[in-house]
């Protein structure tokens, strides 16, 4: 009987695997026995994630998602892929009473159109496998409001949106589009989010605590995995309860 969430002959791409929950998403990959083409716009970070990985084979990418030039160039250098995880991503938060055209404009940039341009590039190359999974990776904060959120949550609900509309149009093909969805994590990003607002207070609205990258990459493994086959069009949340409140 073959293991679990075996990744064993599947060719992967991750973007956002420098740090974070993109870069232990690949470990688990590698582990699992599957290829993987990494990304991410820090070279330093990125080349640490490489030489981490088990197995061989791997490719590495440096690349900004928001230059057309350089996702044309991730396009150009994938082929036959069973899976992609669309982690980039970074979150600001900006009351009601600072919105602007170009704050959205940027968040908007990296969250959606980023992930959404490579996803259809790479499909209108036909560099995405019958039968393959796609996965966004968006925020529980689009499911539940809070605070000066609004511009990152938008963003991550247009993903989710898309995704079900990408679903229907790529379901005769049997390749699968989702979302993931956790709440806050234990990350470089949210090192960087304390740096702006009191941490402990959202600490506390989890049950179960923050969560660690472990937590959502382990949903991601499911979510490529052949014993996710029949799932489809939905988002999966992975908030330690956040959202049950």
């Amino acid at each position: 009987m073959s293991a679990f969430f075996d990744l064993t002959g599947k060719t992967i791409l991750v973007t956002g695997a420098s740090s974070g929950i993109g870069r232990q998403t690949a470990s688990l990959i590698s582990q699992r026995g599957g290829r993987l083409i990494i990304t991410g716009r820090n070279p330093e970070r990125l080349q640490q994630t490489y030489e981490s990985l088990a197995g061989r084979n791997h490719l590495l990418i440096k690349a900004d998602l928001t230059i057309p030039e350089q996702r044309e160039h991730i396009v150009s250098n994938s082929q036959d892929l069973h899976g992609l995880v669309n982690c980039a991503g970074q979150i600001k938060l900006y009351p009601h009473t600072i919105y602007s055209e170009k704050r959205l404009a940027e968040l908007f940039s990296i969250n959606y159109e980023a992930a959404l341009l490579l996803t259809t590039g790479l499909l209108a190359k036909k560099k995405i496998l019958d039968s393959a999974s796609i996965i966004f990776v968006t925020s529980v904060i689009s499911l539940v409001g809070t605070q000066t959120n609004g511009f990152y949550a938008g963003t991550k609900g247009a993903l989710a949106g898309t995704m079900k509309c990408l679903a229907m149009e790529l379901a005769p093909r049997k390749i699968r589009v989702n979302c993931v969805a956790p709440a806050f994590v234990k990350t470089p990003m949210l090192d960087r989010l304390a740096a702006q607002v009191d941490i402990s207070k959202f600490e506390i609205q989890h049950p179960l605590g923050l969560g660690e990258a472990e937590d959502v990459a382990n949903a991601l493994i499911y979510m490529l995995s052949d014993e996710s086959r029949w799932i489809t069009g939905t988002t999966i949340v992975v908030d330690g309860g956040y959202s049950a409140k």
